[in-house]
């Protein structure tokens, strides 16, 4: 409790309402709720959903963020090696958990609440310190959000963080627990030690063929071979399948006219706006401009700065709200519209000028680019057809290495591979598909039994069968003796020079002097700098720090050295007392104790919640979210349990 303290806990009650992460995976873990729906909803908690639009954005942004912190973009490969995509689903999952609770107690947010919230937020204010429109849109783009999305998160996000609030705001802070914590971080401790080196041993005699045996006999796992496994494998691949793909000249010509907009410039459009609070003002300001009067004259009257105003040309996709975007595409040059009714406001849109969309890149500069996709698309749909056809030629009693044959797919056999993937080298094997639940399954089959497919990054689907079984066995002697020897000797090498440190130590708390010993051993005896007990230090293991602080002044202990290099004896020559702590340090401390109080409080409180509601989540949906399952846009066809 005390090193939580003494570390601290950022304020993350705020981040449980943003999507970063808010609670580490060991307060509650997902692996065993998995399970599948429908494409559409990727985890319900109780009755709220999380959907995988939501999912996208937060993890993303999450990526952005880390990307940010270590100076390089990291890709979806390394974001999964970090654990994110779990960290990010398992914070959305305590999202909707709160989320039901609040739902539960009939907690709610009003609309004018929230419209106050967002005004008001420094994120969304302009250069005169007020709520500019054109600052809220942007910050919805940059985040991937449109007004209504926005809305309907931070609606939910407000209640959340009442409900939360409630329950961690205003701990009262015991004094005791400030000494403490004071105590812990601050105390020092200085030693007197000096390296006990592992050379004090000397020559270990060779065990004869009795040791030998016995030693055998008494570490059996260590010697003994683990099961391997013949294992052949079908690869079905886009790189494959793309080799015998033909794409003409008319094929490109057809597709490059079915996406000229990807190939085109959009149109723009010059565009004024007036966002209005008041309903009421915008009709009158618009009864004022179809009267004749100047847009910006009348923009001025209420109130409205010119950059905030006039837009210049923009595009469509500019324009967040899809009513303004369809109402400002929709006029013509000159044209005063209709007051538009979004959550926040009441616009009044004009349009200035109009410039048509134009070709960018011609036919021949992109062609290169077509056929790709085009290859790329019915690499796909050949392997969709493949993989239906290479199951029902299994099912028709056809091997794996036949059907690879037909079709001219990779097929590998490791004809003896363990569990980690090596062969009795203890080599890696060349060519064999990587894919990380294929090893696990194939270990969990057995000779004949007809496999299901294993799915892997980049579209990747193998097929496997067990050939062979080759189970564990205890090594001989007679083929491990090196290796035996070499283990024997090491451990008592151990042995010894704790038997040696040991008895040292006794000597020195029944009287001895620590130079008596150190020049025995033809040590350097080296005295410390004060240090508190984070602190690193060059000689003194972290359990030698620790125990450092245990004893009284005066007293003895001893501790192994990283990497086998000996140990360490000291004497503990002076106890440091820390300083009482001026206000503002005591005040930090309080805010460190109170925030950690507020962790352990809100987490308990998740845990429980974490009972009341069930959580279910879609496998297929996940996986395709992370990137390591293909995804065509169509239901998952088979919904599992585990992960």
């Amino acid at each position: 409790m005390l090193n939580q303290l003494r570390k601290g806990a950022g304020t993350w009650i705020a981040k449980i309402f943003i999507g970063l992460l808010v609670l580490s995976f060991a307060v509650w873990g997902i692996a065993d709720i998995f399970t599948g729906y429908g494409n559409r909803v990727l985890a319900k908690v109780g009755d709220i959903e999380v959907s995988p639009q939501e999912y996208e954005r937060v993890y993303q942004r999450q990526i952005r963020t880390v990307s940010n912190r270590i100076g390089q973009r990291i890709t979806s490969e390394q974001a999964r090696a970090f654990g994110l995509d779990r960290q990010v689903l398992n914070s959305l999952i305590t999202n909707a958990a709160v989320s039901s609770h609040a739902q539960q107690l009939g907690l709610g947010i009003s609309d004018a609440a929230i419209r106050d919230s967002i005004f008001n937020s420094p994120a969304f204010k302009g250069g005169d310190g007020k709520f500019s429109r054109i600052q809220f849109d942007e910050v919805l783009r940059n985040n991937n959000m449109n007004e209504n999305t926005y809305i309907a998160e931070q609606r939910i996000g407000t209640v959340r963080e009442q409900l939360i609030a409630s329950l961690s705001s205003d701990l009262f802070v015991p004094t005791s627990m400030k000494e403490n914590l004071n105590r812990f971080d601050n105390d020092t401790r200085t030693l007197e030690y000096f390296i006990l080196p592992k050379t004090v041993t000397k020559k270990i005699e060779e065990p004869d063929e009795k040791t030998q045996t016995d030693f055998l006999a008494a570490n059996k796992r260590t010697f003994t071979a683990p099961e391997y496994r013949k294992i052949g494998v079908l690869t079905l691949s886009p790189e494959l399948v793309k080799k015998s793909i033909k794409v003409t000249k008319e094929d490109i010509a057809a597709n490059y006219a079915e996406r000229i907009d990807q190939f085109s410039t959009p149109g723009k459009r010059h565009i004024r706006r007036m966002s209005f609070i008041d309903r009421e003002k915008a009709k009158e300001a618009r009864l004022e401009l179809t009267g004749g009067a100047d847009f910006m004259a009348v923009a001025k009257k209420y109130g409205f700065k010119t950059d905030g105003t006039d837009m210049g040309f923009i595009n469509k996709t500019q324009l967040l709200d899809p009513r303004v975007a369809d109402t400002a595409f929709s006029l013509k040059k000159g044209d005063i519209s209709q007051p538009v009714v979004s959550t926040l406001s009441t616009i009044i849109l004009q349009v200035v000028d109009i410039k048509q969309g134009t070709i960018q890149k011609k036919l021949e500069d992109v062609e290169k680019e077509v056929r790709t996709y085009l290859i790329n698309e019915r690499a796909s749909d050949k392997i969709g057809s493949l993989h239906d056809t290479i199951e029902d030629e299994r099912a028709g009693g056809k091997s794996l290495a036949d059907i690879a044959k037909d079709f001219e797919l990779g097929y590998v056999v490791a004809d003896a591979i363990d569990r980690s993937g090596l062969n009795k080298k203890g080599e890696k094997i060349a060519n064999f598909p990587t894919a990380p639940r294929l090893l696990t399954t194939a270990f969990d089959s057995d000779i004949g039994v007809e496999n299901e497919p294993i799915e892997a990054a980049g579209g990747v689907v193998n097929w496997f069968e067990v050939l062979g079984v080759t189970g564990e066995r205890t090594k001989p002697l007679a083929e491990v003796k090196d290796q035996l020897i070499g283990l024997w000797k090491d451990r008592q090498r151990e042995i010894r020079l704790s038997k040696i440190a040991s008895d040292t130590v006794t000597a020195l708390r029944n009287g001895e002097k620590l130079k008596k010993y150190a020049k025995k051993y033809k040590a350097k005896i080296l005295t410390s700098k004060p240090f508190k007990r984070s602190q690193e230090h060059d000689d003194i293991p972290v359990a030698a720090v620790n125990q450092a602080f245990v004893l009284a002044a005066g007293g003895v202990g001893m501790n192994s050295i990283a990497g086998g290099k000996g140990r360490v004896i000291f004497k503990v020559l002076e106890k440091g007392i820390a300083k009482q702590p001026g206000k503002e340090e005591n005040d930090k401390l309080a805010q460190n104790i109170s925030r950690a109080l507020e962790n352990d409080v809100v987490a308990q409180y998740v845990a429980d919640i974490r009972k009341s509601y069930p959580v279910t989540i879609n496998e297929q949906v996940f996986q395709r979210l992370n990137g390591t399952t293909p995804y065509n846009g169509s239901a998952p066809s088979n919904n599992r349990s585990g992960m």
